[in-house]
């Protein structure tokens, strides 16, 4: 059928799904272990939250899931060219993974 005999009501626009910042060509994806299992875990509650979509209308429904799809894609990506970085016990230096201790000297 062609969408000239469609209700306007029933055209549906695909939902905009701003996407995550990407890295620029060449850079590796760092992560800590703490924030592999965080992306891991926010993916696994977007695949419970689609299972449990409670959407009243068929539309809303689909729509729903169009945008949980993809950001499940976009999770996907960093996961998978995720590098997890270990924490160094006695740095020399501060670098990706190192937690940073200060004491301020200067008085006011």
């Amino acid at each position: 059928m062609s969408r000239g005999f469609v209700k306007e009501d029933d055209q549906e626009e695909p939902p905009f799904i701003p996407p995550r910042a990407s890295l620029p060509e060449g850079v590796e994806n760092y992560v800590t272990a703490d924030g592999l299992r965080e992306l891991k875990e926010e993916r696994k509650t977007l695949i419970e939250s689609r299972k449990n979509s409670n959407s009243l209308s068929e539309r809303d429904r689909r729509r729903e899931q169009t945008i949980i799809d993809t950001q499940i894609n976009q999770l996907d990506e960093r996961i998978q060219s995720a590098k997890v970085v270990e924490p160094l016990n006695n740095p020399s230096q501060v670098r990706f993974g190192t937690t940073v201790s200060f004491v301020n000297t200067k008085t006011p």
